[in-house]
């Protein structure tokens, strides 16, 4: 419940009654009418609703509840709402770990939390943040996050694409046709979320061969390339409707689509040897080479 009180006189009312302080030759508000009355109303006669019934006695008569059985009815009212309390301070204790420091940036001074505020998070994390935002952090105690260069799942452009020749030994190299292999597509996946957890999760629909997700920003959800070992392993991760509960978040699994095909080939770095003998010859190579190191 809730409720609005209006006058129609352009504004002079608040301006005339909200408390006024001069900073930098310009006279601000720093205590509002409308939170004063507010707050007066609360204090002094235990609701909101400016002489009105409170909501519990509204509720109470809703039900058709008269004054004999009312005490019992409004005690088990407040055990309902401990339990809800309690229940929801208790998810938000389990998962503190996905949780950020907030600082109130905007109704700091409210006396009661029955009106509306702003936060921020405090980053902290040296993960998710540079170092100058963390000095910026400790100085200010809030500090808005400064996004860290994201690579995105279809950013063509930022593909690192290694040179076989050199850095795999071989002279020369062919793509798999991908669209005869078993490729998904994930999205929404939480920021907090690592590699690890997220193959762990995906392991229950089938064996993976490959995966490609985005980089942790501490911020924004992320995408990744799955690439199943068989079609009845992507088959089974998408047949739900493409809707899995995951870290109290949806993810959302759909087959890639063909313009992901050249992205996939790319992440995955699928390639066969026509020559099997030059494949191994390499092999063997390597192997010598890490032996001598050794």
């Amino acid at each position: 419940m809730g409720g609005l009180r209006c006058f129609r006189d352009q504004g002079l009312f608040h301006k005339k009654f909200s408390i006024y302080e001069k900073k930098e030759g310009k006279k601000v508000i720093i205590r509002d009418i409308v939170v004063i009355l507010k707050e007066k109303q609360i204090l002094m006669y235990g609701n909101d609703s400016f002489g009105g019934l409170p909501g519990r006695d509204i509720m109470t008569l809703s039900t058709g509840l008269f004054e004999a059985t009312k005490l019992p009815y409004l005690q088990h009212r407040v055990v309902q709402h401990i339990r809800y309390t309690a229940a929801a301070a208790g998810a938000l204790f389990r998962g503190r770990a996905n949780l950020s420091k907030m600082c109130i940036t905007r109704g700091q001074k409210v006396r009661l939390r029955h009106f509306q505020a702003a936060l921020e998070p405090i980053y902290s994390n040296a993960d998710v943040v540079d170092y100058t935002t963390q000095i910026q952090a400790k100085k200010k105690r809030a500090v808005k996050l400064q996004m860290t260069k994201i690579q995105r799942i279809d950013d063509y452009d930022s593909i690192e694409v290694r040179d076989f020749s050199k850095n795999r030994n071989l002279d020369k190299t062919s793509f798999f046709n991908l669209k005869s292999y078993f490729v998904a597509v994930c999205s929404n996946i939480p920021a907090q979320t690592t590699e690890f957890n997220l193959v762990k999760f995906l392991g229950k629909f089938g064996q993976i061969n490959n995966i490609w997700i985005e980089e942790q920003n501490g911020f924004e959800s992320r995408q990744a390339l799955v690439l199943f070992l068989t079609e009845e392993d992507l088959n089974k991760a998408i047949s739900r409707a493409h809707l899995l509960l995951f870290e109290q978040s949806v993810i959302f699994i759909e087959r890639a689509s063909d313009d992901l095909i050249e992205i996939a080939q790319k992440r995955f770095l699928l390639y066969e040897i026509e020559d099997s003998n030059e494949h191994y010859y390499w092999q063997n190579l390597q192997i010598k080479k890490r032996n001598k190191r050794q």
